[in-house]
């Protein structure tokens, strides 16, 4: 496992980036570290081992490897400036998750069925069914109750 001291020695941290500071077989001094990945997160090969850098941007900051999920605050992976960076529960990074591009209904939770006529929306939270819907406008109160009954304070 790379530590802080390695990770220091290998990097440089420039506004998001991490640039080689040590030349070597495909490394250039001052270059980017690493490729993006369909994901579009960047990944590091080190001494055999694949890194996410902005797990390792976060060992250079913090000084320690982060204790649960890292989480990209705007939902860019692309973005590993530090301020945007938080350590966060599985759960806890799943419920600020960005909706996916292919959602129609523009709410986490809420799916819509063209072939159910009579009530065409769904909700589905915390792997938990709560029922179906007419309208998109019912659905997301439901949502909104079940998320008010469910949050602790």
């Amino acid at each position: 496992m790379l530590t802080y001291e390695q990770a220091i020695t290998l990097f440089t941290y420039e506004n998001g980036k991490l640039l080689w500071r040590i030349p070597g077989p495909k490394r250039n001094i001052g270059k980017p570290a690493g490729h993006t990945d369909s994901t579009g997160y960047t990944r590091i090969m080190i001494a055999g081992k694949m890194y996410l850098a902005h797990r390792i941007i976060w060992l250079m900051h913090k000084g320690e490897w982060p204790k649960q999920t890292l989480d990209h605050i705007d939902g860019n992976q692309a973005n590993n400036k530090i301020e945007n960076l938080r350590d966060i529960s599985h759960s806890g990074n799943m419920r600020t998750a960005i909706t996916k591009k292919d959602n129609k209904t523009c709410s986490r939770g809420i799916s819509f069925n063209p072939r159910q006529t009579n009530r065409p929306y769904s909700l589905r939270l915390q792997g938990n069914y709560l029922g179906s819907f007419s309208t998109i406008e019912e659905a997301q109160k439901a949502k909104e109750e079940y998320v008010k009954a469910h949050t602790y304070s």
